[in-house]
C-alpha cells in the first residue's frame, strides 16, 4: 500500500503543472521492419557520408527528364528563363571539370560516392522522349532540332561502352548496360539496385514546354513506363524499378491528363488505374515491370491567422514566418499522409476531393492491395519548408515517424541534405539516425502506435532487433503547454535508459532531469512545448557476458581487412540494414570473408562506420 501511495504522490507531482494529457498504446503483436531507405535525401552537393547517417540518396528532379547520360547535358526547362542546355547535373554531383563530358560520368560519380558512404542509390532515367544534345546555353527550340536528342527505351544494335555521340538518339537500356558493366548487376554488393522512371510527368508540359509542349495523355504515359521497364529488366532483371514520381494531387486524381475522363472509367482513383495497367502488362511480360510507386509530397495548406483555409492566405510550406499560426499549421503537414480524419485546409480538398480527407498513403496502399499486391510505396521528394524554425524540426521528425509506421519503403527529402547552418533538418534526422553522435539509431522494427490529441502531439514507436530496446518519439506540437504522455507499452520490465531531444532553444543533446515514471507496462513522461524527444527504454532483464572496459575504447585499422579494438570487449558487426553478421569477444575484427562495402562495428558503448 505504501508503494502505491508513493506512486500516486509522484504522479500527482508529475501532473501538477500538466496542461495536455496524451494517451498512447503500442501494438506489440503486429510489428514489421523499417526500411532505412526512408531516411534519404536528394542529390544536391552534400556528401552522403555525414552526421545525418543517410539511408538513401536519389538523383532526380526536373532536369533528369531531359538528361543525356552520354555527355552529361541537361536542359533547365522553365527553372531558368532561357531554357538552358548546360553542365548542371555533373556539377551537381561533383564530377571533376576534366571528366564532365565523359560517358556516364555523372551516374558513376553519384553512385561511387554513395557506395563509399554505404548509402543506397536511386538513379532517375528519362522516358519523356527528348534530352539535351549539348551544353551550349539558351535553347528556345522545339524538337526535333540539333539542340535535342531522341530518347529511346531500346537499342536494336549491340550495346557499346563508348556510344556514338553523333547519332540522333540515346538509349535507356544501353545506359543500364553501361552501369552494369561499371558496377555489376543489381544482385551484387556494388550494383545499382534502384532505377526511377522519369520525374513528375504531370508537369512535363509546364516545366519542359519546349521539349514536351502537348498535354500528357495517360495512355501515352503508361506506354512509356511499360516499354522502358521492359527494356531495363531485359538488361538486368534484378533492378528494382520505381514508377510515377507523381506530384501534388495527381497521385490521387490525374485530372489534367487529356484522356482522364475516358481512361478513369471503372476506377476509384488514379493509382488504381495505373497499377492495374502495369499489373496487366506484367502478366503479359511474365515479370513484374515495376516494384515501387512513388509520389512527391509538397503540402498545399493555405490558411489565415485562425488556421482556417483561405484562398488569400499563406501557403505554409513557402512561408518563412515563425508566427504561431504558421508554426501550428506546419506541424500538421504530415497528417494528410495518414490521418483518415484530418481535413487539409487547401484548395485541393474542395476542388478535387469533395471535402474529404486526403489520407494519401492509405489510398495508395488500398490500390496496391487491390490491383498490384507486392508493389511498395516511395516518396521521392518531400519538404515542409522554413528549416530554420523549430516547427520544421518537429514536423520533419513527425514525417519520419509516419513513413516508418505507414510502411513507406523509400523517402528522400528535397533538395539539399542539411540546408543552412543552424537548420532543424540535421537534428531531426539525427534524432532517429545518430542521436548520440556514435550512430545509435531509432529501432529497425516498427511498433504500430495509436495516440490522442493529434493536433497537439505525435507518438511513434519502434524496437531494436538487437537488444530489444524500445524507442519512442514524443513530439509536443503545443505552442506553450507541457504534454504529459501516458503510454501503454504492452510489455513490462522496461526502464528509461536515456532521453535525447531538441527544442526552440537548444540543439540535439541528451536530456537530463526529465520527469518520468514507469509502472508495470505503462510509461508516464512529460515533454515541454515545441520539443521533439527520443526516449530509449531498455529491458530490465538483460543478461550475458559483459567485460570491464574503459570508456575511452578506440578502433584502429590495421589493413584493408582487419581492425583492432584497444581492449578485449564484446563486439558485433552489422550491415547498414542492421543485420547482424558477426559477433565475438576480443580485440581483432577480421573482414577477410566480407564483401566490399560499408559496415557498422558496435562495441559495448560505441559504434563506428567502417569501409572495406
Amino acid at each position: 500500500m505504501k508503494t502505491f501511495i508513493t506512486f500516486l504522490a509522484s504522479m500527482a507531482s508529475l501532473y501538477s503543472i500538466a496542461q495536455n494529457t496524451i494517451t498512447a498504446t503500442l501494438d506489440n503483436e503486429n510489428t514489421y521492419s523499417i526500411n532505412p531507405m526512408i531516411y534519404g535525401y536528394n542529390q544536391d552537393h552534400s556528401t552522403p557520408d555525414s552526421d545525418e547517417n543517410w539511408g538513401s540518396r536519389r538523383l532526380g528532379g526536373n532536369r533528369m527528364s531531359v538528361f543525356n547520360w552520354e555527355n552529361g547535358a541537361s536542359n533547365s526547362g522553365k527553372d531558368v528563363a532561357t531554357f538552358t542546355n548546360d553542365n548542371r547535373i555533373p556539377s551537381l554531383v561533383g564530377t571533376t571539370w576534366n571528366a564532365r563530358n565523359d560517358v556516364g560520368e555523372a551516374y558513376r560519380k553519384f553512385h561511387q560516392d554513395n557506395l563509399d558512404a554505404g548509402v543506397e542509390s536511386i538513379i532517375t532515367v528519362p522516358i519523356m522522349g527528348w534530352a539535351a544534345a549539348d551544353k551550349d546555353g539558351a535553347n528556345s527550340t522545339t524538337p526535333p532540332s540539333s539542340r535535342w536528342i531522341y530518347v529511346q527505351p531500346y537499342k536494336t544494335e549491340p550495346f557499346s561502352l563508348t556510344p556514338n555521340l553523333t547519332d540522333d538518339s540515346i538509349f535507356v537500356d544501353e545506359s543500364i548496360h553501361w552501369l552494369v558493366n561499371e558496377f555489376g548487376n543489381a544482385s551484387t554488393s556494388t550494383g545499382i539496385k534502384y532505377i526511377s522512371l522519369d520525374n513528375e510527368p504531370g508537369l512535363w508540359s509546364s516545366t519542359h514546354t519546349n521539349s514536351f509542349p502537348n498535354t500528357i495523355s495517360l495512355q501515352d504515359y503508361v506506354s512509356k513506363v511499360i516499354e522502358t521497364a521492359k527494356a531495363i529488366k531485359a538488361v538486368d532483371p534484378n533492378i528494382k524499378l520505381i514508377a510515377g514520381e507523381f506530384t501534388g494531387i495527381r497521385i490521387i486524381k490525374f485530372k489534367d491528363a487529356s484522356d482522364w475522363d475516358s481512361e478513369i472509367i471503372g476506377y476509384t482513383d488514379f493509382p488504381s488505374y495505373f497499377l492495374d495497367k502495369l499489373k496487366q502488362a506484367s502478366i503479359s511480360e511474365g515479370i513484374d515491370l515495376i516494384d515501387y510507386i512513388s509520389f512527391h509530397y509538397y503540402p498545399q495548406h493555405k490558411v489565415d491567422s485562425q488556421n482556417n483555409y483561405n484562398s488569400g492566405g499563406v501557403v505554409i510550406r513557402h512561408s518563412t514566418s515563425s508566427e504561431n499560426y504558421v508554426r501550428r499549421e506546419r506541424m500538421d503537414l504530415a497528417r494528410s499522409l495518414w490521418d483518415e480524419n484530418y481535413l487539409e485546409p487547401s484548395w485541393l480538398t474542395s476542388a478535387n476531393l469533395d471535402n474529404e480527407p486526403h489520407n494519401i498513403l492509405n489510398r495508395v496502399q488500398s490500390a496496391i492491395d487491390t490491383y498490384f499486391p507486392g508493389v511498395e510505396i516511395m516518396i521521392g521528394e518531400w519538404d515542409f519548408g522554413h528549416d530554420m524554425d523549430i516547427s520544421h524540426g518537429i514536423s520533419t521528425v513527425d514525417a519520419l515517424g509516419v513513413f516508418a509506421q505507414s510502411r513507406v519503403q523509400i523517402a528522400n527529402r528535397w533538395n539539399t541534405s542539411s540546408g543552412n547552418p543552424g537548420n532543424y533538418t540535421t537534428p531531426a534526422y539525427k534524432l532517429l539516425r545518430n542521436y548520440d553522435g556514435v550512430l545509435s539509431t531509432y529501432g529497425d522494427i516498427c511498433i504500430p502506435t495509436s495516440f490522442s490529441n493529434k493536433n497537439k502531439a505525435s507518438v511513434w514507436a519502434s524496437k531494436s532487433s538487437i537488444g530489444n530496446k524500445i524507442h519512442l518519439l514524443l513530439l509536443n506540437k503545443d505552442l506553450s503547454k507541457t504534454n504529459n504522455y501516458e503510454i501503454k507499452l504492452g510489455e513490462e520490465n522496461y526502464t528509461v535508459e536515456s532521453v535525447w531531444g531538441f527544442d526552440e532553444n537548444s540543439s540535439l543533446s541528451e536530456i537530463k532531469g526529465f520527469t518520468s515514471n514507469v509502472s508495470a507496462d505503462s510509461l508516464y513522461f512529460s515533454v515541454p512545448s515545441l520539443s521533439a524527444y527520443h526516449v530509449v527504454l531498455s529491458p530490465d532483464n538483460i543478461t550475458g557476458i559483459h567485460s570491464t572496459f574503459s570508456s575511452e575504447i578506440k578502433l584502429t585499422q590495421l589493413n584493408k581487412n582487419q581492425y583492432t579494438l584497444s581492449q578485449d570487449v564484446n563486439w558485433k558487426l552489422f550491415d547498414l540494414k542492421g543485420r547482424l553478421l558477426q559477433e565475438n569477444f576480443g580485440k581483432l575484427i577480421d573482414l577477410k570473408l566480407m564483401n566490399t562495402g560499408v559496415y557498422i562495428i558496435n562495441s559495448e558503448n560505441k559504434s563506428w562506420k567502417i569501409v572495406k
